[in-house]
């Protein structure tokens, strides 16, 4: 079940932001073996768009934490709306009390042959006086590997966010923009890359007891792609991109 939904989602990225868009007269089955190779690479591709956002806050200074994230773009699966079963796992130290960095595996893609690997860092660019938001910016980098062709893509990642403490806890609501930009000048099959960003609009809260944190998070994915004749039946406010949910699990040391 896994796998077949995985290739259908996967069938609609490549055809939708690497190619010719896949009509709905197709189905999983016409993909064929073969083809669900290529289609693994492209969801590790898209996986970096379908994941919660890493850190919106700075760690404290010399703070690990450990955080496993689930979750991906809502979809219609044979009557039930659920979300694409993306995870990962990811590390962060804090720099100081304005700066972390973090490594993350995506371990959907590599249990199905694809190493995709992200660096990053957050810093924090504004803090918060009284109920005004505080302001933070986290540049990261997703490289991509293959098992079999060892085919190869790298992809600079930027998010912004906008957030507010809870005023009787360490609680977080925050908002933010990620913005996933595509380096290749062509798309597969040899065609010109119209699109070289792809943003999400992201809201999310953040419950923190003592050293834990369990994060809540919606996104509307790609917004200024057409979710129309393809494969899979996107839950969308409208006929562009994809609503996401995903939920995280952290702890500090």
């Amino acid at each position: 079940m896994l796998a077949k939904m995985l290739t259908i989602f996967s069938a609609w990225i490549e055809a939708d932001l690497f190619g010719t868009l896949l009509s709905k007269r197709y189905s999983w089955h016409s993909l064929g073996t073969n083809n669900m190779k290529k289609i693994l690479i492209v969801l590790a591709l898209m996986s970096s768009a379908c994941t919660p956002t890493r850190y919106v806050e700075p760690l404290p200074d010399e703070t690990f934490n450990i955080t496993v994230a689930a979750g991906g773009a809502l979809f219609d699966y044979q009557g039930a709306t659920i979300p694409l079963p993306l995870t990962s796992v990811v590390a962060g130290y804090g720099v100081n009390d304005d700066s972390s960095v973090w490594g993350a595996l995506h371990t959907t893609s590599a249990a199905f042959g694809v190493l995709h690997t992200e660096v990053g860092g957050i810093k924090r660019v504004y803090s918060a006086k009284q109920y005004l938001p505080s302001i933070s910016i986290a540049p990261s980098a997703h490289f991509m590997i293959d098992r079999w062709d060892k085919n190869k893509r790298f992809y600079p990642v930027i998010d912004a966010n906008l957030y507010w403490k809870n005023v009787f806890s360490s609680d977080l609501f925050y908002l933010g923009v990620n913005n996933w930009f595509v380096l290749s000048s062509t798309k597969a099959h040899g065609q010109k890359q119209q699109n070289r960003w792809i943003p999400s609009l992201v809201t999310g809260y953040s419950f923190r007891p003592g050293q834990m944190q369990y994060s809540l998070e919606t996104k509307y994915i790609a917004p200024n792609y057409s979710n129309e004749n393809i494969v899979v039946d996107y839950l969308s406010p409208n006929s562009k991109g994809a609503l996401g949910v995903f939920f995280s699990i952290g702890r500090s040391f």
